[in-house]
């Protein structure tokens, strides 16, 4: 199963504890190594200057070289690889992307990121956690 995982609104700028997102970055590069995907506007090299502002250097340095940048045209959707399962998270679906989620069959696969929601990131690795078990 692939991962794909928005920045601001899910990782940053989330109301969800530092604790919490670690924990949610730890479990998915223990066990999604080599299947996770940035889905996210910053650009590649942007990416680094904005989780080192919110992650200690060895959680930096795993992100940075284990999860892949994922390109995307204009809506995300257009990165994700629909012939695998996969799960994305986010806090901001567009229309467009809740449309092509739909087409596929696969509105369940995104996990909404509240980003004002403190439980958030907890409830979503517990979900992600049952999905991975199953």
């Amino acid at each position: 199963m692939d991962i794909y995982l928005d920045i601001y609104g899910t990782l940053i700028a989330s109301a969800s504890s530092i604790a919490d997102r670690e924990a949610l970055l730890n479990y998915l590069l223990d066990n999604f190594s080599g299947r996770i995907h940035w889905l996210t506007s910053y650009s590649e090299p942007r990416i680094r200057e904005v989780l080192a502002r919110e992650y200690n250097e060895e959680l930096l340095e795993r992100l940075i070289n284990s999860v892949k940048y994922q390109p995307y045209n204009y809506h995300k959707t257009d990165g994700i690889d629909f012939t695998k399962k996969f799960i994305w998270l986010d806090d901001n679906l567009t229309e467009a992307d809740y449309y092509t989620l739909k087409e596929y069959g696969a509105l369940d696969n995104q996990i909404h990121i509240d980003p004002h929601d403190s439980y958030a990131i907890s409830n979503a690795l517990k979900l992600i956690r049952s999905i991975h078990q199953s």
